[in-house]
């Protein structure tokens, strides 16, 4: 796995010290402030006798042990306000990443890992003070944060914490920049009926496709298990998997996912999607598939990304084809499906690659 999330213990103050040094936004052409600023009282009322009541905090580390970025929230009373102050029953939050390490989805697991302690701990909601003009107030936006306040271009946003579901990605345009009619985001328990009803439903299709799949697959108890290990490999940075949904009734319709990924010098995945036979034939995975390409190259990283289509099914070969993949050959008895080892065209992608 490329990165690790795990709790702040005493050796990692003096990290999240420098990460709240890396976490003041300087607006494009200003020059950053010195670090004497750490030691204004507005600034380290963040991290000052770290471990008082209340206060949470996550680190993450790569592959080779060291940290890469840090996320903590804390609550503040109305007498020594944070720049994110709601009320004193919610914590504010404050996350960095080191500069080399950003947009590899290092941010996005912080804050899922955050907020669902958040949450396991009672709190109704978090809040957070960014800049208009910080990138990372799109990050914010897909995990169902809202303005509260605003002050010029500061604003303070908040999250409640016991209705938050997984979020979109971020793209909501289709591969020719028309406004998608599909939106992706990662299934939740309360996905698992609908999913077992999408298996069920298609399940003579999708297993022309797939590798066997015993009768305990189509039970609500392992499609809810699918759910809760999509959710651990997502954590771990192993997998990516998303929903598939009409943005007009928000009906999940399909499965889409970055699977094998491998770091370190290849930064590749593979893609795997399936579709409701209802809704095969209307451009409507092609839209997934330019989003989840979006979120693999933007957001997770990575440099290449395969994917794999029998010859037999045109269907999938034209949706890879329009989403800008490139045909690379043939793996030849490539996947044991139904007991027959079957051949699939390969196809890859690359970050630097025109889109379709």
């Amino acid at each position: 796995m490329p990165f690790t999330i795990r709790p702040v213990n005493e050796m990692d103050i003096p990290f999240l010290w420098e990460m709240l040094y890396q976490s003041i936004h300087v607006p494009e052409g200003e020059k950053p402030p010195g670090r004497d600023i750490l030691r204004y009282p507005s600034i380290a009322q963040y991290m000052q006798n770290w471990g008082r009541a209340g206060d949470l905090g996550f680190v993450a580390v790569d592959e080779q042990g060291e940290r890469v970025g840090s996320i903590t929230c804390r609550l503040f009373q109305a007498g020594s306000r944070g720049y994110g102050y709601v009320d004193e029953d919610t914590p504010e939050l404050g996350m960095a990443v080191r500069p080399e390490n950003r947009g590899c989805g290092v941010g996005s697991l912080l804050l899922e890992t955050l907020l669902a302690e958040a949450s396991a701990r009672g709190f109704a909601a978090v809040s957070l003070s960014v800049d208009s003009r910080n990138p990372a107030l799109r990050l914010y936006e897909r995990h169902g944060f809202r303005e509260v306040t605003r002050s010029g271009a500061s604003l303070v946003m908040a999250v409640g914490l016991s209705s938050r579901q997984a979020a979109p990605l971020a793209s909501c345009h289709g591969p020719g920049g028309e406004a998608s009619r599909v939106f992706l985001r990662p299934l939740v328990m309360k996905d698992a009926p609908a999913l077992l009803e999408l298996m069920v439903r298609n399940r003579e299709l999708f297993e022309q496709v797939v590798p066997v799949r015993h009768e305990l697959f189509y039970t609500l108890g392992k499609q809810e298990d699918i759910i809760r290990n999509s959710e651990k490999a997502r954590m771990e940075g192993s997998r990516y998997a998303f929903g598939i949904f009409l943005r007009e009734t928000e009906e999940l319709i399909g499965e889409i996912s970055l699977f094998e990924i491998m770091r370190g010098a290849l930064q590749r995945a593979f893609l795997g999607y399936c579709l409701d036979e209802r809704h095969n034939g209307k451009g409507l995975m092609t839209e997934a598939v330019s989003q989840v390409l979006d979120f693999a190259f933007r957001e997770a990283g990575l440099h290449r990304i395969e994917a794999g289509a029998k010859p037999s099914n045109p269907g999938s070969l034209r949706v890879l084809e329009k989403a800008g993949f490139q045909k690379e050959g043939l793996a030849r008895q490539n996947v044991k499906i139904n007991g027959k080892w079957e051949d699939h065209v390969m196809y890859a992608i690359l970050a630097s690659d025109p889109r379709g």
